[in-house]
C-alpha cells in the first residue's frame, strides 16, 4: 500500500491549510469503498464507517472516519484531470507488480447486454 499511498500524495490538494483530513488517505478510502461497490460519498463514509478498524492498519485516519460531506467537498475541489492521471499512473504501477505488460486495446463493456435489455 505505501505504492499506492505515495501516488495518491501526488495529487495536490485543493482545500485549505486547515482540511483536518490527509488527502491521500481520503482518496485511498474512497478508492477501496469504489472497488467494493460504493457508489455515492454516503456508500464511501458507511464503507469507512464499517471497516474503520481494518483500514487503521493501512492508513492511519488520525481524526477518525471523514463524513461524506467531506468526501463530497473533496470531489468537488479536485481538479479531475490530475486525479485521473494518478489513478493511471496506480494502474500502471499495479500492472507492473502483477508482472502484466502494457494494456493492449479497450474492453468494450455493452451495458444493455449487462442489464439484460436484451430479453424485454
Amino acid at each position: 500500500m505505501p505504492l499506492v499511498l505515495s501516488i495518491l500524495r501526488e495529487v495536490r490538494d485543493p482545500r485549505d491549510i486547515n482540511a483536518r483530513h490527509d488527502l491521500a488517505e481520503l482518496l485511498f478510502v474512497a478508492l477501496a469503498a469504489t472497488l467494493c461497490g460504493a457508489k455515492s460519498c454516503v456508500d464511501i463514509a458507511e464503507f469507512v464507517e464499517g471497516r474503520e478498524d481494518e483500514l487503521k492498519e493501512i492508513v492511519e485516519l488520525k481524526h477518525g472516519c471523514p463524513s461524506h460531506d467531506t468526501f463530497s467537498r473533496v470531489f468537488r475541489l479536485l481538479d479531475p484531470e490530475e486525479l485521473s492521471a494518478a489513478l493511471s499512473a496506480f494502474v500502471l504501477a499495479l500492472r507492473r507488480e502483477l508482472g502484466l505488460g502494457s494494456p493492449r486495446g479497450v474492453v468494450a463493456i455493452d451495458g444493455k447486454a449487462l442489464r439484460r435489455g436484451y430479453e424485454k
